[in-house]
């Protein structure tokens, strides 16, 4: 059909589908890719091999049960796009899927026993679903069953087995599964002569002549299980001529647990869909129900002690079992994995990337073999902590806790500790040397070093780089930035290596990235973590709570939940840290998530914003402004979270300071990580999560306001840095005004200051105070000088009228009478000014601050005027009527 000049030959014409080439055959006909022309998309179209169709020879039956199939749609079932009759020949146009069948998949390494229940409830649901419209499979078997790129699998061929017919013969697939295609009589008496379809597959009564049932699809799922499991069939050691006999007369087969180590449930599960009765057997839903069971595993006990949700702290491989709504992106970049050897995941912050990779996809790899697993964000020292890292997988190693998570780099620190830090100075910065100084020297060395822990552990190796931008944010040289990133980049580079590589970085941050050949070929596999649909976060909030026999009392609590989050770019932050005070607030005897906590919460948009005003409204009101210092230490100039030091954040502050760190760490506002060595110890902070700087109103207005001292501050690092640069030279310090301004803002402890700049400021501090004392010892020189002119000149006027005197020291009195009065009428528009801010009558304040300053010059009208600045001169008012039109007076003074 597919030789030149064909009907279904490539670049031919059927109906609106244009054959583009010939992509493989089987045991029922050809598929060819196609392109719609109508719809402009890629089609599969499927051709049966007319001559097979013995007791169709019109092909209306197969017309028919394809038509039948295209009427359901389900996610694990290959959509039909199309049927139609070409020339006599009947076909099929389907959804094109590239990927790999479940037979090459077996091919390759064994599948973990998780990893084999999803398969399994894959093809449970597709089989549900089938049964529930009358569509039964009748050929099931892993060649039937597709694992596409997107890592979603599906079945394929439903309902047309059984409308292949013809002469007694049995072949074999290409991927050696043998299949009998026509009648025929097996030794033993088992009757074949209506029998079709793949033998180690077939029901004992398809053996016997009958029909395919639904029954019949649930044995071959069940061998399918059994071979994933034992990677064997159950009658792989009986000759074809002895298999029907095996199939429909012998005891009941060996339990596939005793083949290898499985779970009970898992194996019982097995032998009922193996029973030899139809009647016995479980339906598709039963099975469906007990495999999901399986891979949810509700009933463990770990899953009943912790809470069911994270709040703003990322999920771990611990927390595996509570990471939900995520499942297909997972086996979509598992999928990838297979192909590519370095894999950017790319999304926006609060997407959820870190816990994505933590408790998505790491235990789902951990499934599927042995790996060791090296986490590390790169810091300020990007090398060395890539070394210590290494160090603690090579540790694992020789442990044998290759499938334990590293401790986390999160800690909670004691006061004693955060003293002892509050009171050290900021140890010197050591040299990299061992690992971390050659692999700066040699990036590509670290693509051998990974492949030798990879031998010496007998395992696969997955360098996880989370929050790649950190490269940029933290770290200023742009050599160490490209080395460290070329380090990354071919760190892996064939796809048969067991070695792979994820980083994940921020959208933002994206086009950062240093070019070169090596990264653009990386670039190319980015996958995108976009925020999950509505129904896979309501699934988050859901599936956690029912593994523990929760449940909201009001079921349209949790979709109003994400409809108040769903535009938001950290949604699932925020609706994991609502979820767990809701959760801390349950009605435990009813079992129970009330709709009125969450309304006393304040909805998910207040529900973080009033735990943050409820743990400063327990501080002393000087304890706020410690509170306002901390937090804003740790807020970028681009409105962004900082890591910094404890040393650097608590610097400048008293003592009081670090119980009021302590407060904040305990309230989860802020986290404390490890330090970026583990030879030092420091300690950094940060703030739990960016959420928190655009869903709490009070922090936003502190930014607001201190964004011009963030600016001045970001200005000085840039002049520090540069006067540094040019060996300090004096003539380039700051002096009048801008170092006063600079004062200013350090003097209110907006963010964490560089050692450069403490130096550039006080070495222009002393230059200032220098300028000073000279122009104090000017200014007393020419005082004295003065002074004896006006005591000459006072001698001499002394002996002038004292009538003179007398008038001019009257006329001094009244000068200081008046400037006394101006000086006070100035203070009172000043506070009238103040007064008319307050109401929010800005033009009234304006007007009257204006008169003020004219009068008088004070730094309270001077900062009362700033705050007029940034506040719209826009005022209102209701004059009871509709307006039609308005008009001023001739002298501007009514309107």
């Amino acid at each position: 059909m597919t030789a030149r000049g064909g009907p279904f030959s490539p670049g031919s014409t059927v109906e609106h589908y244009r054959i583009l080439r010939v992509l493989g055959r089987g045991g029922m006909g050809e598929v060819v890719p196609a392109r719609d022309t109508e719809l402009g998309r890629r089609v599969a179209l499927k051709v049966i091999h007319p001559h097979l169709l013995v007791a169709d020879p019109d092909g209306s039956k197969f017309l028919h049960e394809a038509r039948a199939t295209a009427r359901f749609s389900h996610p694990h079932i290959v959509l039909i796009y199309g049927v139609g009759r070409h020339r006599n020949i009947p076909y099929m146009a389907l959804e094109y899927l590239e990927g790999r069948t479940l037979r090459r998949r077996l091919a390759g390494a064994p599948l973990g026993e998780r990893e084999c229940v999803r398969v399994g409830l894959a093809v449970a649901e597709a089989l549900r679903e089938s049964h529930r419209h009358g569509v039964v499979h009748g050929d099931l078997k892993p060649r039937n069953i597709l694992i596409p790129t997107d890592g979603r699998i599906r079945v394929l061929d439903f309902g047309l087995a059984r409308l292949v017919a013809g002469g007694a013969r049995v072949s074999s697939d290409p991927d050696g599964e043998d299949q009998t295609e026509g009648g025929g009589a097996a030794p033993d008496g088992p009757r074949a002569e209506t029998t079709f379809g793949s033998p180690q597959y077939m029901a004992p009564e398809r053996w016997l002549g009958e029909e395919p049932g639904a029954t019949s699809d649930i044995w071959a799922l069940g061998v399918i299980l059994y071979e994933l499991i034992a990677r064997r069939r159950p009658y792989d050691h009986a000759d074809i001529s002895q298999l029907g006999s095996l199939i429909v007369r012998s005891a009941p087969l060996r339990r596939v647990d005793r083949e290898r180590a499985v779970r009970r449930e898992f194996a019982d599960l097995i032998q009922h869909c193996l029973r030899k009765d139809p009647q016995t057997r479980p339906d598709a839903v039963a099975v469906a129900t007990r495999l999901r069971d399986l891979l949810a595993g509700r009933t463990t006990s770990r899953s009943r002690e912790e809470a069911p949700f994270r709040g703003l702290r990322p999920f771990s491989e611990r927390h595996a079992h509570l990471f939900h709504g995520r499942e297909a992106e997972v086996d979509a970049l598992l999928e990838r994995l297979r192909k590519r050897t370095v894999v950017p995941l790319v999304g926006a912050s609060g997407v959820g990337k870190s816990s994505f990779v933590r408790a998505g996809l790491i235990p789902r790899l951990r499934e599927q073999g042995s790996w060791v697993v090296i986490r590390v964000r790169p810091g300020r020292r990007p090398f060395v902590d890539l070394e210590a890292a290494y160090q603690d997988a090579a540790e694992a190693t020789v442990t044998g806790a290759l499938d334990e998570e590293p401790s986390t780099a999160s800690l909670h620190l004691t006061r004693e500790d955060m003293d002892r830090m509050a009171e050290q100075a900021p140890n010197e910065a050591r040299p990299e040397e061992g690992l971390a100084a050659r692999l700066r020297a040699s990036p590509h060395r670290l693509n051998v070093v990974l492949h030798e822990l990879a031998n010496l552990a007998d395992a696969r190796i997955l360098l996880f780089v989370d929050q790649l931008e950190e490269l940029y944010t933290l770290v200023d040289d742009t050599d160490l930035q490209r080395r460290f990133l070329e380090a990354v980049c071919s760190a892996a580079d064939d796809p048969l290596s067991p070695v792979r590589v994820i980083f994940a970085i921020r959208d933002d941050f994206l086009g950062r990235l240093h070019q070169g050949e090596r990264i653009r070929s990386v670039l190319g596999g980015v996958t995108v973590l976009q925020r999950p649909d509505r129904e896979a976060m309501e699934q988050v909030l859901w599936r956690p709570l029912k593994a523990l026999d929760y449940e909201p009392d009001d079921p349209e609590l949790f979709a109003e939940m994400v409809e108040e989050v769903r535009d938001e770019p950290a949604c699932l932050p925020l609706l994991q840290f609502t979820a767990r005070l809701l959760w801390d607030r349950r009605d435990r005897e009813q079992r129970k998530i009330r709709r009125a906590t969450y309304e006393a919460l304040g909805g998910v948009a207040g529900a973080l914003a009033r735990h943050a005003d409820g743990v400063l409204e327990g501080l002393t009101p000087a304890d706020v402004r410690v509170a306002r210092t901390i937090l804003l230490r740790l807020v970028n100039t681009d409105g962004t979270r900082r890591v910094q030091p404890v040393t650097t954040v608590l610097e400048g502050t008293d003592r009081q300071a670090t119980q009021v760190l302590g407060q904040l760490v305990d309230a989860r506002l802020v986290t404390v990580r490890r330090g970026t060595t583990v030879q030092d110890g420091e300690s950094e902070l940060e703030l739990v999560h960016e959420s928190l700087i655009r869903s709490w109103g009070r922090l936003a207005r502190w930014i607001d306001r201190s964004r011009e001292e963030l600016a001045i501050l970001d200005q000085l690092g840039q002049v520090a840095a540069l006067w540094d640069a040019r060996g300090r030279r004096d003539e380039e310090l700051w002096h009048g005004e801008a170092l006063h301004e600079a004062e200013l803002v350090l003097e209110g402890g907006a963010a964490g200051v560089p050692p450069q700049v403490k130096a550039f400021l006080r070495a222009a501090l002393r230059k200032d105070r220098r300028l000073q004392r000279r122009r104090r010892m000017l200014a007393l020189v020419g005082i004295s000088l003065l002074g004896a002119i006006a005591l000459s000149a006072t001698v001499f006027a002394w002996f002038m009228a004292d009538e003179e005197r007398e008038m001019q020291r009257q006329k001094d009195a009244a000068e200081l009478q008046r400037n006394l009065a101006e000086g006070q009428r100035a203070e009172a528009q000043r506070e009238g000014a103040q007064a008319a801010f307050e109401r929010g009558e800005m033009l009234e304040a304006k007007a009257k601050l204006r008169m003020s300053l004219e009068t008088e010059d004070s730094p309270l009208a001077r900062a009362l005027w700033w705050q007029l600045g940034e506040a719209p001169l826009v005022s209102s008012r209701d004059v009871g009527a509709f307006v039609y039109q308005l008009a001023y007076s001739w002298d501007g003074s009514s309107l």
